[in-house]
């Protein structure tokens, strides 16, 4: 098999590897076991920015704001001075959020932005005889799409009672309705170029699929199709290229996990939890390998957890701030980061070391050591190894500071080992080393 890799050995390298045998064996990886819940094994992974949330308790929601730099929890609620707040996203710079609410005159939800600059609410476009729900706006900031119906039970709905995806201008006031008759929220977002925008579409009861609606045409057309895709857990997501939803874990479960679709290769990616009778939803993806969920994994009612995507494992993120997960139902809604490029990141490097020999082809038994190398300092950084053997995962180590890993492969077999360099901000490198073992 072609061996691809990138190669930087010095004296130096080999002196740290041959310094550091002891140590690649403490952290040695252990075969992945499926369905074995694993968080507090694993430290907890480092997370910067900020993300919004809700609190539903007795039926009525109440949106937070938590910082995870500063560690401070704000009650976005009492600052709109609105009633049964939730679903909120965050605007591209993060200094607004979009929200559905109850107008207290109508009854009805409404629409709603808060500029966080401002300490204000202002209601996007008044419908008193309409329910809104589900906003998100343009990475421009100057649009805002949702859902509207005219039933307050929208499960009843009769036929002319159907849900319509809907756009508003935030300058103009101008609005359409895109979409009609659909029977559930079509849980919009926008692409991130702004060019089209995501939907989930029902119109017959039976099949549920995700649309792509071009804003230059107004066409629309099937842009995934997959058993048991849901319209209540939580609304699409479009990052690095990559669209994230929710399903059902298999047409006769009601576990919900998340998954995410990649249009270069027509496939879609499970991502659960390790414990799989654990739903997963409402997902904010804060880089390829590490999400923040929400989840219902103690069995007493939902949480928001911080998910790994490639191994399942998972830290409920009470652990962080034992104020976020409380007796009530906390559900993510949106994850922003100031500044995703902090450092000038170079591509990783990874050598392959066989009883202390360069490039030599391991046999089944024989240790492995992987020495990574980044031109800056290599210590300001986590660590994710996940080695896939015949295009499965035979083993992960989700973030760890140790940039030497070892293991020994008991399985002949084609290997590919990922490692991802992540430095906390939301930028990472990703290396790829394939090798063989023989007999």
């Amino acid at each position: 098999m072609e061996k691809k890799y990138y190669t930087k050995v010095t004296a130096l390298s080999l002196l740290a590897i041959a310094l550091a045998t002891a140590a690649i064996y403490f952290f040695a990886p252990k075969k992945a076991v499926p369905g074995k819940e694993t968080p507090s094994r694993l430290p907890m992974p480092t997370i910067y920015g900020k993300m919004v949330y809700q609190s539903t308790e007795n039926q009525m929601s109440t949106l937070y704001l938590y910082d995870f730099d500063n560690d401070h929890i704000t009650n976005l609620s009492k600052l709109t001075g609105l009633e049964n707040c939730a679903e909120a996203r965050f605007s591209a710079d993060g200094g607004k959020i979009v929200f559905s609410a109850d107008d207290k005159a109508s009854g009805k939800r409404q629409i709603y932005i808060y500029d966080f600059a401002a300490n204000k609410a202002e209601c996007v476009l008044p419908a008193p005889d309409e329910n809104q729900c589900s906003p998100a706006f343009s990475p421009d900031g100057e649009n805002v799409v949702f859902s509207s119906t005219v039933f307050d039970a929208p499960m009843i709905a009769s036929t002319a009672d159907k849900y319509a995806l809907c756009t508003v201008n935030l300058k103009t006031g101008e609005n359409a309705k895109l979409v009609t008759g659909l029977l559930d929220d079509p849980a919009p977002a926008y692409s991130e170029d702004g060019a089209s925008i995501y939907y989930i579409e029902n119109s017959d009861g039976a099949h549920t699929f995700i649309k792509k609606l071009s804003l230059a045409d107004k066409s629309s057309a099937v842009y995934c199709s997959e058993e048991g895709i849901t319209t209540n857990s939580g609304a699409l997501r479009e990052f690095d290229g990559l669209l994230y939803y929710a399903r059902r874990f298999n047409p006769l479960s009601d576990t919900v996990i998340s998954a995410r679709y990649n249009p270069a290769t027509g496939a879609s990616r499970t991502i659960a939890m390790s414990s799989y009778s654990s739903s997963c939803f409402d997902i904010c993806p804060i880089s390829d390998s590490l999400a923040l969920v929400s989840s219902d994994t103690d069995g007493n009612g939902l949480d928001i957890v911080a998910l790994d995507i490639y191994s399942g494992s998972f830290w409920p993120l009470g652990e962080v701030n034992g104020k976020i997960n409380s007796n009530a139902a906390e559900r993510i809604c949106d994850y922003f980061v100031t500044d995703r490029t902090v450092y000038n990141m170079a591509q990783s490097e990874v050598k392959m070391i066989v009883d202390g020999q360069e490039e030599k082809e391991p046999a089944a038994g024989e240790s492995v050591s992987f020495y990574i190398d980044i031109s800056e300092n290599s210590q300001k950084y986590q660590y994710s190894y996940y080695c896939l053997k015949d295009g499965k995962i035979y083993l992960s180590v989700p973030r760890v500071t140790t940039n030497i890993i070892g293991f020994t492969p008991n399985e002949p077999g084609n290997y590919v080992l990922k490692v991802y360099a992540e430095n906390g901000h939301g930028e990472r490198t990703v290396s790829t080393y394939e090798f063989t073992v023989a007999d």
